[in-house]
């Protein structure tokens, strides 16, 4: 069957790995900061270093441990008891269909955030500000002349 063949699941599990790369990444920007506030740093450097090191220490492990599954642990190891052999025995190929679609939806969501998210906040300050000047219209409109 064509929707069970090795490339469509190893498209489908980068996308959803790199769906689940962003949603993570995000929810951690958020808490890293608040646990780093929680924290007693006595200078601003130390602050700063040990926000450095939860960042850089959670995104290393969050955007690269899906390859690390497939290069290290899918053909040699048995989770749950069932081992997850790779297909034909190639972990190479799903290896590189997984990063390839991993990296293309992250570089596709971040260019789309880039360029969407300040023509979403012109579009709205824009509509804005064609309401506010219906609205000006209208009270000048209401007031009586002379």
């Amino acid at each position: 069957s064509p929707w069970l063949s090795p490339n469509i699941a190893a498209v489908v599990m980068g996308i959803a790995s790199a769906v689940q790369i962003q949603v993570f990444t995000f929810i951690h920007d958020k808490v890293s900061v608040v646990l780093n506030d929680w924290e007693n740093h006595r200078t601003a450097t130390d602050y700063e270093d040990a926000l450095i090191a939860k960042v850089y220490t959670f995104q290393f492990v969050n955007c690269y441990f899906c390859l690390f599954h497939v290069a290290i642990i899918k053909d040699n190891f048995e989770l749950f008891g069932v081992l997850n052999p790779c297909p034909n025995s190639n972990c190479m190929a799903l290896l590189s269909t997984q990063l390839m679609t991993v990296f293309l939806v992250q570089m596709i969501v971040g260019q789309s955030l880039e360029v969407g998210i300040p023509w979403l906040s012109q579009w709205i300050a824009g509509k804005m500000e064609e309401r506010m000047m219906r609205a000006q219209s209208k009270a000048r409109e209401a007031i009586p002349s002379g």
